[in-house]
């Protein structure tokens, strides 16, 4: 994962951060399909262990046209034999697409072609976990993936909004791709199959010669945020900052990374980003720019870009410059010309500023409206959420930025909204959505406190049992810490006003 565009920067960057904040922790990291293991052992200062032993044999399969070839230990391939067909109530198979469509595009053909037998073992398990996923999702759940969950089949792929992924994940005890194939304590042998079109000797030599991928660092192209970060948390002189980058796995991969920080430093100083006030000391500047997510990515559809900035209020258009500009930019953008970040940004905007207007009973809607995934319609909108909270907390310390202490909470709290503030407060605690939360009003758990010391089995009963245990459970636990962070905090106003005796002869 840490290898992986966009994801794997920021994977690099908390470790990178951890490490820095907390010398002396401890990290765990495994792999079963990577090149360079000791580099990455260099990046996280850990010790190096290594194992071949594998608990159950794994046999590799080529097919190619209706020729199944079998991978011997010498690397080379033998025509073999294969029962093409088979129905086994007690195993599983999962197959591996190269786009989110051909995914689901699959699960609806072999939900489609899966016998009567099939579609009736485990019935009623099934149904309740459709169930269960409509409950959470706010009935928004995708036709799709109800009724290929119905034949137990899934497709799993990043489009899928976070509990969409939990119950699939949940519910076929999905892991990785080949060499998770026959697992220890189920399995006797792990078979994997290899699926080739035309192209037979170009697959044939990646399977058989080409050495395991090393896992490159991505954080080149998120270095200036990083370094933003790391201000941000108080490494403000100039040498921490190198000594923290040189560490991560992108200096470990790169000798000349002292030549590409000066590089990121003097872009940020020039863009006054980042100030040296003294003693090279690097300070923020226009914080509320940096608390906007830079690295936001979305495919823009230039006619719904067009289409939705028309629907806005005048005074909402005056954010995108001048309109006789903004139909001439979306016009050369039509034909051919790349998109800024500005305006990739202003898109995200437009998205969430729907979803905001119309509720988040409207999340497929959205998606559908701009043509982007569900799955990252929710991811963007809840991020937006923690930087507007974080950037609030902000405001308070921060002299120059007293017009947003009062306008965040709101935004916050609009963004959050939910229709009054008994909704809007159960909406606070991580998994609850706005449909649990307006039937939680209605029984004995309709406060915070009130589902803290609730029971796992009375809060799924409340909800007519269509609530997975372990989200149950998480529920549960999330009520209780925040409970927990509210009482600390009038405990710190207490003291902060000097009546820390009023505290101490309570619990007395």
């Amino acid at each position: 994962m840490i290898g992986e565009s966009g994801r794997g920067a920021n994977l690099e960057c908390l470790i990178a951060k951890y490490a820095a904040a907390h010398p002396r922790g401890q990290i765990v990291a495994m792999s079963a399909t990577i090149g360079n293991s000791l580099e990455l052992a260099t990046f996280m200062k850990g010790f190096h262990f290594h194992n071949s032993n594998r608990p159950v044999e794994l046999k590799q399969y080529l097919t190619i046209g209706k020729t199944i070839y079998k991978l011997n230990n010498d690397g080379y391939l033998e025509e073999d034999r294969f029962l093409t067909s088979a129905n086994c109530d007690e195993r599983s198979g999962w197959f591996f697409c190269n786009s989110r469509q051909a995914c689901e595009n699959l699960a609806l053909l072999l939900a489609s072609q899966s016998s009567d037998k099939l579609r009736n073992h485990k019935k009623s398990e099934r149904n309740q976990i459709v169930e269960e996923l409509k409950a959470e999702t706010d009935n928004q759940t995708a036709q799709n993936l109800k009724n290929v969950l119905r034949c137990g089949i899934a497709y799993h792929h990043a489009g899928l909004m976070m509990c969409e992924r939990q119950v699939v994940e949940a519910a076929f005890h999905f892991l990785q791709m080949a060499g998770r194939a026959g697992r220890a304590g189920f399995d006797d042998i792990g078979e994997c199959f290899v699926i080739a079109n035309e192209k037979r000797e170009q697959v044939i030599n990646i399977i058989v010669n080409e050495p395991i991928p090393n896992c490159l660092s991505q954080l080149g192209e998120n270095l200036e945020a990083f370094v933003l970060d790391l201000v941000g948390l108080g490494f403000t002189k100039k040498k921490d900052v190198e000594r923290i980058v040189k560490s991560s796995l992108f200096g470990v991969q790169n000798d000349n990374v002292e030549e590409l920080l000066q590089e990121v430093l003097n872009d940020l100083i020039g863009k006054k980003f980042l100030t040296i006030p003294e003693n090279d000391s690097l300070g923020l500047d226009f914080l509320i720019y940096i608390c906007v997510p830079f690295d936001v990515r979305v495919q823009i559809d230039w006619d719904i870009y067009r289409k939705q900035y028309l629907k806005l209020e005048p005074c909402d258009r005056r954010m995108f410059g001048e309109e006789d500009e903004v139909e001439k930019r979306i016009m050369r953008h039509q034909q051919g010309l790349e998109a800024t970040q500005t305006e990739t940004r202003l898109y995200t905007a437009l998205i969430i500023n729907r979803l905001c207007r119309y509720g988040m009973t409207s999340l497929y809607d959205n998606a559908r409206t701009f043509n982007v995934a569900v799955g990252w319609i929710q991811q963007t909108y809840e991020s937006m959420c923690h930087r507007a909270q974080a950037l609030g907390r902000f405001s308070e310390h921060v002299t120059v930025m007293w017009p947003l202490k009062g306008l965040l909470p709101e935004l916050v709290s609009y963004m959050r909204d939910a229709g009054n503030e008994d909704i809007a407060q159960l909406m606070k605690i991580d998994g609850i959505t706005r449909t649990m939360a307006f039937k939680l009003t209605k029984t004995k758990f309709n406060t915070i406190g009130a589902l803290s010391q609730a029971t796992v089995d009375d809060l799924r009963k409340t909800l007519e049992g269509r609530l997975r245990q372990n989200l149950a459970e998480k529920i549960i636990f999330n009520a209780k810490c925040e409970l927990r962070n509210a009482i600390d905090e009038k405990r710190e106003e207490i003291a902060a006003m000097g009546a820390e005796f009023l505290l101490n002869a309570k619990e007395n």
